[in-house]
């Protein structure tokens, strides 16, 4: 049996519209993601897991946070599209 890596469970989570699992994992990534998208996911995730009062206290638009996250994860596991 195949052991999955993270890599590929977080692309299963995505696929299947668990982003708050998917987030879970994603959201430490250091290859591939570049520290302010990796700081949205942060925050995506702490917003979708109750903690989305505090951060609109301190002025941060939880909701385009939370959709900027699901289009980093949709980048990140996009079919990459070969150039001709």
């Amino acid at each position: 049996m195949r052991k999955i890596n993270k890599t590929e469970m977080a692309r299963q989570l995505y696929e299947s519209g668990n982003y708050v699992s998917a987030l879970r994992i994603c959201r430490n990534f250091r290859i591939g993601v570049p520290e302010v998208n990796r700081r949205d996911m942060q925050i995506a995730y702490e917003c979708m897991t109750g903690n989305e009062s505090f951060y609109r206290s301190i002025g941060i638009d939880t909701e385009q946070i939370i959709e900027h996250s699901k289009e980093i994860l949709r980048n990140l596991f996009a079919p990459k599209e070969f150039e001709s």
